[in-house]
């Protein structure tokens, strides 16, 4: 009945793939320059493979590339936060336990000496020994991409910060600035031994550096060393509150604070409590702090240069924070946009019921726009009901990710009620956009279904939300984040062009009636 041509997974995924691994080599290049070979392999291996299924037309190359994918890229990924989230909180077990998923994912760059490293901060942990010290000093010795890094927890864990401020004031500037665990210490070197002075115009010096304010938990380790070592308690609360840092280490970093600035009997108080810790490394560093305390640091006794420093650290703070709770909103501050999920998923399980995910006369039935206007099918009510029906499993998962990202960060910046009235409304005008256009252009019937034109609607209502926020309080936090979004967009965009199934029509609708009425919506608020 209708001439739309099915569904290629191949046409839809294949692009999308080859795109993102471009994509992903370029982040990749721009983080950590050539050092990250073994990523730069992987993504350069997976476009490989999808440009190949393209131009062989392979069946199942989309499906095939999207697993590869899955494998060795997005596994990682998830093993690397649960990794970093366990080392927070000083979770060893679970720690060695992601190490290992990561290791056998991705078995390059050093991921398994990385495991080593681990297990020796583990034994050290425990007190049990000075194996500990034997395992970094081989990996050390090794010709591993993290044999610095050995080194670095070694005379970080034995309180040598003398001899580490040395060492690393001695490596040529262009490895250390690529190695996030090497910059980050430089920094704290300078705090450790007494000198707010040198430590500010550091830490100034970090985060300029390509990419820092792209990875929170750089920007957030670098942030948190030098409020602590300069004094700044509130800040110091701030930026830890968007960690995993377990409390005997955010007690530590407050010890460190309030030490800095002039309060000596409450810092002390705190760590003769941590004295008592099970940790033996906890237990280490409290009695070497109690040992030798931090000086008090006078803000007025700064250079102009250094206070300049530390204001645009107290801002870029604040900045971080707001865009953090932006980006990563609690479940319970985002509630339409669970419902909005549910909603989605139930009605395509009732799709799924009817046996109505591929047939284009159920889609009639059931609600799906007709173009042209003058089609027999035809009805205006269409355009409210289209975009809660999807074609296939992928369809729906797609939409559901985007409406997952993007429905959170407008709730969370917007409010609830705009968050739906932008998504409901952008559908609808989405729909109209595209159903107005192709009636112009196009002479044969065509159907139009799928979240997507909301979903954009929110990418739309985001870019207004972030070019806001960067007026309001301009940062790299918010430019970054703005990069990302038009990546997407742009993305996005390239995507819907060359897959003649995706309407890129709604896709633009979207977007601008998003970004019209997240800008309507707060005017008028």
């Amino acid at each position: 009945m209708w001439p739309n041509p099915p569904v290629d997974l191949n046409l839809v995924l294949l692009p999308a793939l080859v795109l993102g691994a471009a994509f992903g080599a370029f982040r990749v290049v721009r983080l950590v320059g050539w050092r990250g070979k073994g990523w730069l392999a992987t993504y350069a291996a997976l476009g490989l493979l999808g440009a190949l299924s393209l131009i062989t037309e392979w069946r199942h190359g989309g499906l095939v590339t999207l697993g590869a994918w899955m494998a060795l890229l997005v596994g990682p990924a998830l093993a690397n936060v649960q990794l970093r989230r366990s080392t927070e909180r000083g979770d060893h077990d679970r720690a060695l336990f992601w190490s290992r998923v990561g290791s056998i994912l991705h078995p390059l760059d050093g991921t398994r000496e990385v495991h080593a490293i681990l297990r020796a901060v583990r034994l050290a942990d425990a007190g049990d020994s000075d194996e500990w010290q034997d395992i970094l000093r081989k990996v050390e010795a090794s010709k591993s991409p993290v044999a610095v890094n050995a080194r670095l927890q070694r005379l970080q864990l034995t309180g040598q910060w003398s001899e580490l401020r040395a060492w690393l004031e001695g490596l040529d500037p262009k490895v250390r600035d690529g190695n996030s665990a090497l910059v980050t210490n430089w920094v704290r070197a300078a705090g450790e031994q007494g000198e707010p002075e040198v430590m500010l115009q550091r830490y100034a010096h970090a985060i300029a550096l390509p990419g820092v304010h792209q990875v929170r938990p750089i920007l957030e380790t670098v942030q948190l060393e030098t409020a602590a070592f300069t004094g700044q308690l509130e800040t110091v609360e701030r930026v830890m509150r968007n960690t995993h840092l377990s409390a005997e280490l955010q007690a530590m970093w407050r010890a460190m604070a309030l030490a800095s600035s002039g309060r000596p009997d409450e810092s002390q108080a705190i760590l003769h409590d941590l004295t008592r810790s099970p940790r033996a490394l906890v237990r280490r560093a409290a009695e070497r702090r109690l040992a030798r305390l931090p000086p008090a640091v006078e803000p007025t006794q700064l250079s102009d240069g250094a206070r300049a420093i530390l204001t645009e650290l107290q801002a870029t703070v604040r900045e971080s924070e707001q865009v953090g709770q932006l980006v990563r909103p609690a479940r319970r501050e985002t509630p339409a946009t669970w419902a909005l999920l549910a909603m989605l998923t139930v009605v395509y399980l009732a799709q799924v019921l009817l046996h109505a995910t591929d047939d284009p006369e159920a889609f009639v039935l059931l609600g799906a726009v007709v173009t042209p206007i003058g089609h027999p099918d035809f009805a205006w009510w269409r355009i409210l009901t289209a975009s809660w029906l999807h074609v296939g499993a992928l369809h729906l998962s797609a939409n559901l990710l985007g409406l997952y990202i993007f429905g959170r960060f407008v709730e969370a910046s917007l409010s609830s009620g705009r968050a739906v009235v932008i998504y409901l409304a952008g559908g609808v005008l989405a729909m109209l956009f595209a159903l107005l256009v192709m009636t112009w252009t196009r002479d044969r019937p065509e159907l139009l279904v799928g979240a997507s034109g909301s979903v954009m609607a929110l990418v739309g209502a985001g870019v207004w939300t972030l070019w806001a926020s960067w007026r309001r309080l301009p940062g790299p936090q918010t430019r970054a984040r703005a990069l990302e979004v038009a990546m997407i967009v742009a993305f996005q965009a390239v995507v819907d062009m060359v897959t003649p199934q995706v309407s890129f029509l709604a896709h633009f609708g979207g977007a601008v009636a998003g970004f019209g009425l997240a800008a309507a919506l707060n005017r008028w608020a």
